[in-house]
């Protein structure tokens, strides 16, 4: 695509994979611009792009805002529930001790045919 090509609204919806009555509602409420030629519109193919990247940034920003801002406790508890060590451990209490076992090492077995 060149910078400078024209689209009518079915080539431009194929490149932003919607559908024509999508971008006709963004270019009614003026969120893309187009000009009417004729019965139909037109959108040049710059304008599509700063389009979707408008949208696209907005969009991100709602769902940011919309993102629970959450405390380190509730942070470190979806670490774990991800599987990824959290930003701190809790220390068994003071005079209790706690039993780590050890893990067994395996010797490797060797074929039957070389003891």
């Amino acid at each position: 695509m060149h910078d400078n090509e024209i689209l009518n609204l079915d080539a431009a919806a194929k490149v932003v994979h919607a559908t024509a009555e999508t971008l006709l509602q963004y270019i009614r409420t003026g969120d893309l611009k187009a000009a009417r030629v004729g019965k139909q519109f037109i959108v040049t193919y710059v304008s599509l792009i700063h389009f979707v990247k408008t949208l696209a940034a907005s969009q991100s920003t709602e769902r940011r805002a919309k993102r629970p801002q959450s405390d380190e406790a509730s942070a470190d508890e979806s670490r774990l529930d991800q599987g990824r060590t959290p930003a701190f451990v809790q220390l068994p209490v003071a005079g209790v001790s706690v039993a780590v076992p050890k893990r067994k090492r395996r010797r490797r077995q060797l074929p039957c045919c070389h003891r």
